[in-house]
């Protein structure tokens, strides 16, 4: 039977979430349960993986952000992991790996299995909210674009071709959730689509590289920051363009901006160095979840994201 801690004041409505923990060891469920709990958070409790994953399958629609031990007996965290990745509905939570493991090895194989968010055993609190805040941010931001995107209902199978030009982060989220509506599975594309879009303004034009990203976000002003630059004399007339294409066989999505361009060696899949940062995941999520193939142009400026189209989708 899973078990709830009690629920305190502390932050925003839109800031709480509903996080299941899942560890063996009594005493590290009850620590981090309760440090979140003390934080507003709706937490439930569950003793092994077995129950783990029967409560996220009974409460798919109610769990935000799953929090896992790597090492339960007999059912661990990566045995849920794949069981997750089987179901495209749940491979859309969120998933916190806590771990001991710190070998490159074993941190890929957990990246390989559906894990974006490492924890190191033992942490503080202050690096427990850290990393439950950024995924938490993600989820408020997967709901907020699939509201959006609802908006927009038919007719989309219909398109062939379609160019759009766009030139703020603001456009850039308006226009996942419309073009998202082109793929055959929406709410799939929608995540990548926006990661990409919101990265050749970001980045591309504006100049806002990986490590000040993360600094800009941990303080709170990512946002202003974006609005900052983006009125700067010097970018107001940048554009970045998306090209849609589908035939009977793909949907492409291919976005262009004018920055210089990145190694998007570095950030296609989520390096291991870089598994413990609480950002930087956007295009790796992208490769791995959104789509069925990424292609860079070399330089960098150009992205194109392709889901290829089965039979009973034409």
């Amino acid at each position: 039977m899973n078990r709830s801690q009690p629920k305190l004041s502390g932050l925003q409505n839109e800031q709480r979430a509903r996080i299941l923990v899942a560890d063996d060891d009594n005493m590290m469920q009850a620590a981090v349960g309760n440090a979140l709990a003390s934080r507003g958070h709706d937490v439930i409790l569950a003793r092994d993986g077995r129950e783990a994953l029967a409560t996220i399958r009974r409460e798919t629609d109610r769990i935000d952000l799953i929090l896992l031990d790597r090492n339960m007996p007999g059912f661990g965290g990566l045995d849920i992991l794949r069981e997750l990745q089987a179901d495209a509905v749940l491979r859309q939570i969120p998933v916190i790996m806590q771990t001991s493991a710190d070998k490159a090895d074993d941190i890929r194989e957990g990246l390989d299995a559906g894990v974006f968010y490492y924890l190191t055993k033992p942490f503080s609190s202050d690096v427990l909210q850290s990393v439950v805040n950024s995924a938490v941010r993600s989820v408020r931001r997967r709901k907020d674009l699939q509201r959006q995107m609802s908006r927009h209902h038919s007719g989309f199978h219909l398109i062939d071709q379609a160019v759009f030009s766009f030139r703020t982060v603001d456009d850039a989220e308006n226009l996942a959730c419309f073009a998202a509506n082109c793929f055959p599975n929406p709410e799939r594309a929608l995540d990548g689509l926006y990661a990409l879009l919101v990265n050749a303004i970001e980045h591309g034009h504006l100049g806002i590289g990986y490590a000040q990203k993360a600094r800009l976000v941990a303080q709170g002003s990512w946002r202003h920051e974006i609005e900052r630059r983006e009125c700067l004399q010097e970018n107001t007339k940048k554009t970045a363009r998306l090209d849609l294409r589908r035939d009977a066989t793909r949907v492409a999505a291919c976005i262009t901006d004018e920055g210089p361009g990145f190694d998007w060696r570095n950030y296609i899949q989520l390096d291991p160095a870089r598994a413990f940062d609480s950002s930087g995941r956007g295009i790796a999520q992208a490769a791995a979840i959104s789509f069925d193939e990424i292609a860079y142009n070399e330089k960098g400026n150009a992205v194109t994201a392709t889901v290829f189209l089965k039979r009973d989708a034409l």
